[in-house]
């Protein structure tokens, strides 16, 4: 039997990444922007039976910051084509959030290898221009230092009141540096200066493999109009929310998510094992 308990984090060239063993089939966590690894802990905890990967993206958490800035979507999709070549060419699902789900949705349909099924997290397949300009526009913010962990937590705490402060400190602690004067979040603030999002909507209607599209019952990033027009668009789609939680669905309810993910393991037919 595997040993679940191991893990290591991991650089890799310029990218970081927290490798768990465990059965088939792997799973393999892509967060969003202004995140890091860390936002999948509690779900991983949940579901340590099975081989995990969750990587820093470029310019996250602990992988380097790429000069000059490249932080478009397919780039984000090379980190992910480059961090899987640590599952040894064994089966995976692909979990995205948020900018992840733009990436990993560019990295199933053109890049190599394969998700056997893919769950699309919180996010419209075309980023509004408004939500691509407020990220662009608050770039200098990221620097900000924050004199204590409680301050950081409650300012986050106010984007979406549904996580639990606990698990929403204990992210951030996992998330940020000591700096002169408190601490800062692991981010280059061109991931928000430069920002190029892809419009992903052909890439998810080319998809061969299972897809579950997945939003936060009361998600301000994802809107319920654009989730439905998902469903009409791809038919071979299977949809879920969440209710009761925002964006950050997986520090929320991190067992809604295990249930999607196991039931959606069991519906594709992969091999467990």
């Amino acid at each position: 039997m595997p040993d679940v308990c191991s893990k290591a984090a991991k650089n890799m060239n310029t990218i970081a990444s927290d490798h768990r063993s465990g059965c088939a089939p792997a799973i393999v966590f892509v967060h969003g922007n202004s995140s890091s690894r860390a936002l999948w802990n509690p779900l991983m905890d949940r579901m340590n039976d099975h081989e995990l990967l969750a990587i820093d993206l470029r310019g996250h958490g602990e992988s380097d910051w790429i000069r000059p800035p490249s932080y478009s979507t397919a780039g984000y999709a090379y980190d992910i084509a480059h961090a899987v070549q640590q599952l040894a060419a064994r089966d995976f699902v692909l979990v995205g959030h948020s900018n992840g789900a733009l990436a990993s949705a560019y990295f199933a349909s053109r890049l190599e290898p394969k998700p056997k099924s893919f769950v699309y997290i919180d996010i419209a397949p075309c980023v509004p221009e408004h939500q691509v300009a407020y990220f662009r526009e608050r770039a200098s913010s990221v620097d900000r230092v924050w004199t204590s962990l409680d301050k950081l937590t409650s300012a986050m705490s106010a984007a979406d009141p549904s996580i639990p402060k606990d698990v929403l400190s204990a992210y951030l602690s996992a998330f940020s540096e000591p700096v002169e004067g408190g601490i800062r979040q692991k981010l280059d603030p061109m991931t928000y200066g430069a920002w190029e999002p892809e419009d992903v909507w052909n890439d998810l209607a080319t998809l061969t493999m299972p897809l579950h599209i997945v939003r936060g019952g009361n998600s301000r990033v994802l809107s319920a109009e654009v989730a439905s027009a998902m469903c009409s668009r791809i038919p071979t789609a299977r949809y879920y929310e969440v209710e009761g939680a925002g964006h950050f669905m997986m520090l929320a309810k991190p067992e809604s998510l295990e249930t999607i993910i196991r039931n959606l393991i069991v519906e594709a037919g992969v091999n467990s094992g």
